[in-house]
Formats: C-alpha cells, structure tokens, sequence
C-alpha cells in the first residue's frame, strides 16, 4: 500500500485544464467549469454553480491525478446519459456516505460484484469486474433508480 507522501504527490494540482482535457478527452473550458464552478446569468439573475468536483483546499483551475480519474469517472457517466445534475447528486450523496473527495482512492466492502467474486473492489475493479459495462456498475451504484 501506498505512504501517505504518495498519496500527496495523487493529490497534487499538477495537470493544466488544457492538459486535463486533452488527456480525458473533455474541452479545457469544460475541465475548468468542473473543477472550479462558474457564473451565468439567468434572465436579470447571475447564478453560480458549484464545481463538479469538490475537491477541498484552494480553488485551482490546475487538475491533480485524482481528479484526472474522477473527471473521467463523471465524463463515463455523461456519455452513458446519466444527467450532470444525477451525477452531481450522486458525487454529493457518495461523498458523505464515504467520506472521500476521490473515488480512485476508495474502497468498496462488497461480499461481491453482482455475483462476480469481487471482494474489495475500487471504481476502476468494478468496472472491470462487470467487463467494462458502465450500467452495470451505475446499477451496483445504484445511480440508475
């Protein structure tokens, strides 16, 4: 297992958004709207809205490899056509039933993987575990109902 200095150097803003995107195959505007929230105006109203991610510490439009992987986590989910307000919503629920910011660094206690044997697994083990079918893992997530 990983020390705690290796876990800092995951955790580290070191990716620019332009980076970032090029690397999860978003667009660097998207990245920075993720990562660090933004305004818009709604008839004589400006809003903001949140970042995807909530990530702790100083806001940064710079991307730490963790978030590289939670960026591709969200992306994943989009592309399936799961809203950015579901996700959101799950991120939130996910974050306080698990108490982490990153899902590449959790672990899920699971006595298996819709039958598949998968002990412990991680976002990555479970996609894999249920051969790379996303709704397969959003059902053990339980982020289809």
């Amino acid at each position: 297992m990983a020390d705690s200095a290796s876990h800092g150097q995951l955790d580290r803003p070191s990716y620019p958004a332009a980076e970032a995107g090029r690397l999860v195959g978003l667009t660097a505007t998207r990245v920075r709207r993720w990562l660090s929230g933004y305004g818009f105006t709604y008839g004589d109203t400006v809003r903001h809205q949140p970042p995807v991610l909530q990530r702790g510490g100083a806001a940064s439009t710079y991307a730490s490899f963790l978030d590289l992987v939670d960026l591709l986590f969200v992306k994943r989910f989009l592309d399936h056509g799961v809203s950015l307000q579901r996700v959101r919503r799950a991120l939130d629920e996910a974050h306080g039933i698990l108490g982490t910011r990153h899902f590449a660094r959790q672990t899920f206690g699971a006595p298996s993987v819709l039958g598949r044997g998968v002990k412990t697994a991680n976002i990555h083990d479970l996609f894999v575990a249920e051969n790379q079918d996303l709704g397969a893992v959003r059902a053990w997530l339980r982020l289809d109902g």
